[in-house]
């Protein structure tokens, strides 16, 4: 398709590796993110007073809170963007400016669908509860209903679809580059 490495690895399966090695490396840093951005965040202001304070309460375990719902919200998105800005570079060709549109559109279809596990992930994380994620999934349907799940959607597509767009439009014409 893009690349003779796509015929070796498919795209979707590389998003899945890449993705799952990134989320277990960045896991405990966003959760400590999003607990100290909260309301009530612990008090904190230093990064490693609060990793300090949630590893003697909770150990490893702690840092990983919501690592399952991130999970669910990464990896399909990652799968989801690579899938669609693939397919649309096929739809409108490869030049740079089809591919900011394609990565524009491939950020936008992925952060939309993905909007739910989101809201659930902070959901987790702000709590800190060690609850499942169904039962999280029912609260937010029970406050809300379905637009719940996807509080924020405004904001993230204000972000992801333009970051996305510029990302993967340099990934290619970075790769153009050093591919014969």
């Amino acid at each position: 398709l893009m690349d003779p490495l796509r015929e070796i690895m498919p795209v979707g399966l590389a998003a899945l590796i890449a993705g799952a090695l990134d989320i277990t490396i960045k896991c405990p840093f966003d959760r400590l993110k999003t607990q100290m951005q909260a309301p009530g965040g612990g008090g904190e202001t230093s990064v490693t007073t609060h990793f300090a304070r949630v590893y003697r309460a909770r150990g490893v375990a702690g840092l990983y809170t919501g690592f399952a719902a991130t999970l669910v919200r990464d990896l399909p998105y990652l799968v989801i963007k690579w899938q669609v800005y693939t397919t649309m570079q096929l739809v409108l060709g490869q030049t740079h400016s089809a591919n900011l549109l394609s990565g524009a559109v491939a950020g936008a279809v992925a952060a939309t669908l993905v909007t739910p596990a989101d809201v659930i992930k902070t959901r987790l994380q702000v709590t800190g509860a060690k609850v499942p994620l169904v039962a999280v999934m029912r609260q937010l349907l029970d406050e809300g209903g379905v637009p719940a799940l996807f509080r924020g959607l405004g904001p993230r597509l204000a972000r992801i679809p333009v970051y996305t767009a510029v990302t993967l439009a340099t990934f290619d014409l970075v790769k153009g580059l050093f591919v014969l």
